[in-house]
């Protein structure tokens, strides 16, 4: 008889849809900050984090990607789809990196990532 994988391995393993990826620093932000950001626990962020893929496991710490909390906060599917699948520069998802004062040239081809 086999063991079942341990809880966090199943959250670890590499999923399709990921966030921060690529790992930019000034995107990530603690789970502490996105809570006041949100106005909810950091329990709360966490849940979230594995249900909406807004942030993941850095180093053992868990960060939430700024843009993605507030496309999550304001209900934006779309952007938040687009974030999903790695797109920094559309429109849509990249108002919320500018509204974070986060520059898109360090996603662009040859930018400072």
């Amino acid at each position: 008889m086999s063991a079942s994988p341990a809880p966090q391995a199943l959250s670890t393993t590499r999923r399709k849809d990921v966030a921060l990826v690529p790992f930019y620093r000034p995107e990530a932000i603690s789970t502490r900050e996105a809570a006041l950001i949100a106005g909810v626990s950091v329990v709360t962020i966490r849940v979230w984090v594995e249900r909406h893929c807004i942030g993941r496991r850095v180093g053992g710490v868990v960060l939430v990607s700024q843009p993605a909390l507030l496309a999550h906060l304001e209900g934006d599917e779309e952007a938040l789809k687009l974030y999903r699948q790695g797109n920094r520069t559309d429109p849509r998802i990249g108002a919320y990196f500018e509204r974070c004062g986060i520059p898109l040239s360090v996603f662009e081809v040859g930018g400072a990532a």
